[in-house]
């Protein structure tokens, strides 16, 4: 009696394998195709990071540049060369 189960539950699991997929070439365009998918989403996420890390980079540059630009002009304006240091 589980002999004849467990071999009906195969078939019918094999049949609906099978009738889900045409044929090995179809299960291989579905899985390339998901490759490909799943590869097209992860390259715009990247984009959108890309993005977003530029942004934060040109906000921190534009905070940090008028008092660093500051401190460079009051340093350089010293006149001995060694750009605000002294020995």
């Amino acid at each position: 009696m589980n002999t004849t189960i467990g071999f009906l539950a195969g078939f019918v699991s094999g049949w609906a394998v099978r009738s889900s997929v045409d044929s090995p070439n179809g299960l291989a365009i579905k899985t390339l195709e998901l490759i490909y998918r799943t590869r097209s989403r992860l390259v715009r996420w990247a984009a959108v990071e890309r993005e977003q890390i530029a942004d934060l980079v040109a906000e921190v540059q534009s905070r940090y540049e008028p008092t660093g630009a500051a401190k460079k002009k009051d340093g350089a304006s010293s006149g001995n060369g060694a750009g605000g240091r002294v020995p």
